[in-house]
């Protein structure tokens, strides 16, 4: 994940932190991302790009 993605990344974590309420579920950073998507999508790309060296 580059630095651009990770700071967006934060900026959404750290508005969702701001709208919990009392007694909401809080997600860590890590979790919240993978909640959006963005492990999941590097974790491809990866395993594509060692399919292809293969």
């Amino acid at each position: 994940m580059n630095s651009g993605t990770l700071a967006m990344y934060e900026k959404d974590y750290e508005n969702y932190f701001n709208s919990l309420k009392k007694g909401d579920e809080v997600l860590s950073l890590n979790e919240y991302i993978e909640c959006m998507g963005g492990f999941k999508g590097e974790k491809e790309d990866k395993e594509d790009k060692e399919e292809k060296n293969k």
